[in-house]
This record gives structure tokens, sequence and C-alpha cells, in this order.
């Protein structure tokens, strides 16, 4: 890693920062950040700097430590990712969405018990939260409770019957039927 990476990740980049960091050359950072091109990296930067300048003028609002946590988490700062999950949760424990974004981001980094709790609140704020639903159908198959999995999945499907993810993830944990086996041994 070269020394102006090295220097330029002790701290947040700022917009002039950009021209001498290279994410390609960036050992510490996940593969899905290399992935991002200069524009994107701006765009990234600049909002981050924005909701950091309004959260000075107003440091218990949910809405912006919600807002800044995924900035963090795609350039893999996943400390002050999960820092500002939990803060939009603590300032508005009510609000289903920061409590799914937070179990999701637990979820990834292999928080699975806690991420449970945090989607089950958000379930439990809005009963027809199904992006918390998937999401807590695939943090029971991370835990391998399929059945409880499979049930997240199929109410899914009843509220929303052309979910597609929903329909993936039952694929994956539904035991194959008679049918399907049949059809199986036969093709053999």
């Amino acid at each position: 890693m070269s020394s102006a990476n090295s220097r330029l990740l002790a701290k947040h980049p700022t917009m002039s920062d950009l021209e001498h960091y290279n994410p390609l050359n960036d050992p510490s950072l996940p593969p899905f950040s290399k992935n991002l091109t200069w524009k994107d990296i701006a765009k990234r930067v600049e909002a981050r700097e924005y909701w950091k300048t309004k959260m000075k003028t107003n440091p218990g609002n949910s809405r912006y430590h919600h807002n800044l946590a995924p900035l963090h988490g795609e350039v893999g700062n996943t400390r002050d990712e999960i820092r500002h999950h939990r803060m939009a949760v603590e300032y508005n424990p009510n609000s289903s969405n920061a409590r799914n974004d937070y179990g999701l981001a637990l979820y990834r980094q292999g928080r699975y018990d806690q991420a449970e709790i945090q989607l089950l609140e958000a379930i439990n704020i809005n009963k027809e939260n199904v992006v918390a639903m998937n999401n807590l159908a695939a943090v029971y198959c991370k835990k391998g409770k399929f059945s409880k999995a499979q049930k997240e999945c199929e109410r899914v499907i009843t509220l929303d019957p052309n979910n597609a993810m929903a329909h993936r993830n039952i694929a994956k944990v539904r035991p194959p039927s008679v049918a399907r086996l049949k059809r199986k041994v036969f093709k053999l």
C-alpha cells in the first residue's frame, strides 16, 4: 500500500484527497468497494460530508444517522456503520426501517442473534415489512432454523405474492417434494 493511501485511510478523505487515493491499490477495502468508480467515490464522500454537517446542527436526529450508516458500510468501515445504525435506532426506536437496516448490518457482520432481535422488532413495529421478513428468513437460514425461515417466506408471499426474493428464499429452505424427487429419480 502506498504511503498516500495509508495517510488517507487514517482520516476520512475529502474531495481533494481523491486525486492521490486509488482504491484499487488498497488491500484493506472489501472487494465490492473496489468496484466503485472515481465518480462513485466522490459522490459518497460528498454525501458523507453533507450528513456529518447536518448532524452537527442536530446530533440526535435519527434520520441523519440512518442515512450516514450505509455510506460507511459501502467503503468497508463497518464499525462506524454499526454505530450509526445503533444510534438511529436509539433516537427513533419505533422506526421499522432503521431496525431492519441495523439488523441487516449485524447480519453482514455474522452477529446473527443480535440481527434476529432487531429484525423481530422491525416486524413487531410494522407487521407488513416484507423486507425485514425476508432478512429474518436469511438469518434463520444461517442459524439452521429452516422451518422458521420457511414460515417467514410464506408470510412474505401471503403479503406480497410477487416478491421474487421470498420465492428464491423459500426454494432454498423448503424440503423437496415427493413429486420432485420422483422426477429426479426418473431423469437419472
